[in-house]
């Protein structure tokens, strides 16, 4: 019995030799080295492993002879994507090759893309020409070999990807026109992880303190290794000042471009955390207002949805406005705290904050040091029934429409062109600061009837005494 199952063992290892034989026979009848097959093998072991792996390799490694013209080619490419031997490029790579053909990319390119970069090529046929006919979209030449790195460049990442990376240019003051730019000149701006486009921008803006201009020029850095790069901007400092680059300009996300703001610190935090933590905060705040409110007696719930107001916009004057009106190099902070994150993202919709407009902190210094105590002063005068209540209501309502007045007239007057664009401006600029348009306007109103409903009041009571 043994020896029967070591026989039958025997010949189960035999039978697997013979039908693998086949597969490491072709690769080394190519020209790759024993290193290089047992390197493909592991790669791929599943595939190469496979009964049928002889055949579908054969099959690509004559397309890729066809294509490519020579077996070192071959080879490269093949080393560079194993992955290639188990395609059905008939399928996968000869319909892309014939559209980028048709276009007028020249061959000689695509032998050259096909052995440096062959996972370029190996998609299905409408995936690759939705991909060209963004690329030539951009504006790229077909007949450039940045045609085909642009193309190899969106192949490589997912949207979402894409879309990270043009958040990141973004936070560092580039536009989507410059974005493009840079991409059209040296795709590989894109290829760069979010953790290297970092740092080399990080040294450009701090470092060498150059303009979004001058950091649009070497985006071609991103291509090679950081300390490569560094070297190379290092030597070149002295002649980026020589060339105009000032030590007292920066690259920023506001408007106007030319706006001075030395040493600034670009936004860490992205949109959503800086607005999720201050909705978060204004929510508890109303709640804890509300539930407080509910103590006192005799409260409607009119004048608890103002205690609320009061006490949110009385918080909002005194930390965050007070905040911007006290710290004034908040933008230029190395670990900036919540608070000057705020501010850096505000100033996308008003600039002004940003570059110290004195209108403007004349306004806010106003409101945060006497308005914000006021505005808790006024809950407290609800919450207690007092009689100066609703004097106090008007008067603090009546400041704020004043400064929210002031603030859009001198934007006005100066060009009304300080928001980094459309979105910030509606969002920020408009529809924040006009919570405190009309809502101070309802309460002027209504306070005043109550006023006006108790002077005469007290005006019929004297006349009937009489």
């Amino acid at each position: 019995m043994c020896f029967r199952s070591f026989m039958q063992e025997l010949k189960e290892i035999e039978d697997f030799v013979q039908t693998l034989l086949p597969n490491f026979q072709i690769l080394s009848s190519i020209g790759f080295s024993n290193a290089d097959v047992v390197a493909i093998v592991t790669t791929r072991p599943r595939n190469v492993l496979r009964e049928k792996f002889h055949d579908a390799a054969l099959l690509s490694v004559n397309y890729l002879r066809t294509v490519l013209g020579s077996d070192d080619r071959v080879i490269n490419a093949i080393k560079r994507f194993p992955q290639a031997l188990t395609y059905d490029l008939q399928v996968y790579a000869a319909k892309n090759i014939q559209l980028l053909l048709e276009i007028g990319v020249p061959e000689s390119r695509i032998k050259a893309m096909l052995t440096q970069q062959p996972r370029t090529f190996f998609t299905s046929a409408d995936s690759f020409e939705k991909v060209v006919r963004d690329v030539k979209k951009m504006g790229f030449d077909p007949t450039k070999s940045r045609f085909l790195w642009a193309i190899h460049a969106f192949r490589a990442m997912s949207k979402f990807t894409w879309g990270k990376k043009v958040k990141l240019y973004k936070k560092w003051g580039w536009s989507k026109d410059d974005i493009l730019m840079a991409f059209e000149r040296h795709p590989g701006c894109m290829m760069a992880s979010t953790d290297k486009i970092t740092r080399v921008l990080d040294f450009l803006v701090n470092t060498m303190v150059q303009t979004r201009e001058h950091t649009i020029q070497p985006s071609r850095i991103l291509d090679q290794s950081h300390s490569t790069s560094r070297k190379k901007l290092t030597c070149g400092q002295e002649a980026l000042r020589m060339a105009g680059v000032h030590a007292s300009e920066s690259i920023h996300p506001f408007i106007p471009k030319d706006l001075v703001l030395p040493d600034y610190v670009p936004i860490i935090l992205p949109q959503s955390t800086i607005l999720g933590v201050y909705g978060c905060a204004s929510v508890l705040v109303v709640s804890f207002v509300w539930i407080l409110a509910g103590r006192f007696p005799k409260i409607s719930k009119v004048d608890k949805i103002l205690m609320c107001w009061w006490v949110f916009t009385g918080l909002t004057h005194m930390i965050l406005e007070g905040y911007f009106v006290f710290t004034p190099e908040f933008f230029k902070q190395k670990n900036p705290t919540y608070l000057a994150e705020v501010w850096k993202e505000y100033s996308k919709g008003d600039s002004r904050y940003v570059g110290r407009d004195s209108a403007v902190i004349a306004v806010e210094g106003i409101t945060a040091v006497l308005e914000g105590p006021a505005c808790i002063l006024a809950a407290y005068a609800i919450a207690t029934r007092k009689s100066y209540g609703h004097l106090l209501q008007i008067a603090i309502a009546l400041g704020q429409l004043y400064g929210t007045a002031v603030y859009f007239i001198t934007s006005y007057l100066e060009g009304d062109n300080f928001a980094a664009g459309p979105y910030y401006y509606y969002f920020y600029y408009v529809i924040m600061n006009s919570f405190w348009v009309w809502i101070p306007s309802l309460i002027v109103i209504r306070s005043w009837k109550k006023i006006c409903a108790a002077v005469h009041t007290q005006e019929q009571k004297k006349t009937k005494m009489r």
